[in-house]
């Protein structure tokens, strides 16, 4: 099948705590309020790939944990085509957000994304090949960018 836009990369699950104060070492604060979100600069774009009527494919690798599984069903449900998708050994990437007003700190936690090395993009060079457009970022290793250049060129 060919698709519009092959989106190889990441997915992260957004964890953001708004906050009053950050804690001190060692301290416990709470917090006013929390929410998650489905994120990371490759689900992202392919996310609004697919929203804007593009036939998407993404590659990733999402979690063997339940933030995993849910980043899995909502690919399916955007119309995203998850013939690329497969499960990690380790947890979903995660990035734990702390807002105090206007200001941000993020923590990255690669999870399974790091597994989404160059070898694995062999399994899916038919898909890579088959597209019009493939996107990339910086939220894998280089290498497996470098290598699906390669096979798209």
């Amino acid at each position: 099948m060919t698709h519009d836009i092959t989106v190889i990369g990441s997915n992260m699950m957004e964890l953001s705590t708004d906050i009053d104060r950050m804690p001190k070492l060692g301290e416990t604060v709470a917090a006013p309020d929390f929410h998650m979100a489905f994120g990371g600069k490759g689900a992202n774009q392919a996310y609004a790939a697919s929203q804007l009527g593009s036939n998407v494919a993404m590659i990733s690798k999402v979690g063997s944990d339940m933030l995993g599984r849910e980043y899995l069903k909502h690919f399916k449900e955007s119309g995203i085509d998850v013939a690329g998708v497969s499960v990690g050994k380790k947890s979903n990437g995660v990035a734990p957000c702390f807002i105090q007003g206007n200001m941000n700190s993020i923590i990255i936690v690669q999870g399974a994304n790091s597994e989404l090395t160059p070898d694995v993009l062999e399994d899916y060079r038919d898909i890579i090949k088959n597209s019009k457009l493939i996107v990339l970022q910086q939220e894998i290793s280089l290498e497996t960018d470098y290598r699906a250049i390669e096979m798209a060129h």
